[in-house]
């Protein structure tokens, strides 16, 4: 069962209750059994957790998880459906929704569903492709269609790590001019399928933009994402290769990170600040548990966010950055219109040119 989880911490989605909770009920408690997959009593604790004052989205979603994992599809669809009317935990909700749904034999409702996940922001590709729980929909020939598959060139890096990654060259491309360089971070997992999508989604069919480059990586250990230290390495070794093969502008990048590829967008963008022109972030906030210091700091290079402006996901946080940051210089918040979540409009011509415009300013 490969059913999405949510850690319990997890940036931008709130804990089950900022209140004091008995210490059986705490997020870190339920967050330990679900971990050593003790569902049962998951399910026991979480069921008092939603009868009382504490429930949240993120409560009726690991319940639904956690009845799901004991084989209750009927018990994980009911909760599922209450979790879903949460906008911080909707869109994974709906996934692990049509997965119950799927492995219930409602191939209708887990069809319907699992497109509605994914136009509300669920976007690991690589898990639709591979979740044994869709088996059913997957066999019955109704898995939405996936991105086209793309050719990648791979860098092996001085630690042996393979970095597959694509070169999008804009129309007309000189290989004498200098040009201003995005280092794209695809959402979900990060992997072949989801680097697949904002090539095709984001960047091939709507750039229309003849002075960009933008260079789309995957993670180069499938198992464990970007978040490593070795990974940090090897991305390194490969934008040295780039600076190598092209005339980047400013010898820099603009790291961008689009929904969940916010995560590594910003980690390395602080980490590797001598290859950072700046760093915008899409749909998705920074992380709402850093301290007001960490978040300074990230200012210390251009930092743009761009969001919806009917998107309640990230409204507080985004007015706390906005709070914060406003003395410095370097950032800035853009919004597009649009409702919720992914919103439609950032996947096309109105965020790549925005983005095209906030990366020429960042790389002068």
């Amino acid at each position: 069962m490969k059913i999405h989880l949510l850690a319990l911490a997890l940036c931008a989605l709130p804990l089950l209750s900022a209140r004091p909770v008995p210490d059986n009920l705490s997020p870190e408690a339920i967050q330990k059994l679900l971990d050593q997959g003790k569902f049962e009593q998951a399910v026991e604790a979480l069921e008092l957790v939603v009868s009382g004052e504490h429930a949240d989205g993120m409560a009726w979603y690991h319940l639904a998880y956690a009845r799901h994992a004991t084989g209750n599809f009927s018990g994980a669809i009911e909760a599922g459906k209450r979790a879903a009317g949460f906008h911080d935990v909707r869109a994974s909700s709906l996934y692990n929704l049509a997965c119950s749904y799927s492995l219930s034999g409602d191939l209708d409702s887990a069809e319907k569903t699992l497109r509605a996940s994914m136009s509300e922001g669920f976007m690991d590709f690589t898990l639709i492709e591979t979740d044994t729980d869709l088996e059913p929909l997957r066999k019955a020939g109704r898995l939405p269609a996936l991105p086209l598959e793309r050719e990648y060139e791979v860098l092996r890096a001085r630690n042996r790590l393979d970095v597959p990654y694509h070169v999008i060259l804009p129309k007309g491309f000189d290989s004498e001019r200098e040009y201003p360089f995005v280092l794209a971070f695809a959402p979900g997992g990060h992997q072949r399928r989801d680097a697949d999508w904002m090539i095709s989604q984001l960047f091939s069919e709507g750039m229309g933009d003849e002075e960009l480059v933008t260079v789309v990586v995957m993670a180069p250990d499938p198992s464990k994402g970007w978040m490593t230290h070795p990974s940090h390495h090897a991305l390194e070794d490969l934008l040295k290769k780039i600076k190598k093969d092209y005339k980047v502008r400013g010898k820099r990048f603009t790291f961008f990170g689009f929904l969940s590829g916010h995560s590594p967008a910003v980690t390395y963008s602080q980490m590797s600040r001598k290859y950072a022109s700046g760093l915008v972030v899409a749909a998705a906030s920074p992380c709402t548990s850093w301290s007001d210091r960490e978040v300074r700091e990230l200012a210390e290079l251009p930092v743009t966010l761009i969001t919806g402006t009917a998107d309640e996901v990230n409204r507080e946080a985004t007015e706390r950055l906005r709070s914060l940051l406003s003395d410095k210089a370097g950032f800035e918040l853009r919004s597009i219109e649009g409702d919720g979540a992914v919103l439609a409009s950032l996947r096309g011509k109105a965020l790549v040119a925005m983005l095209a415009d906030v990366v020429r300013a960042q790389a002068e």
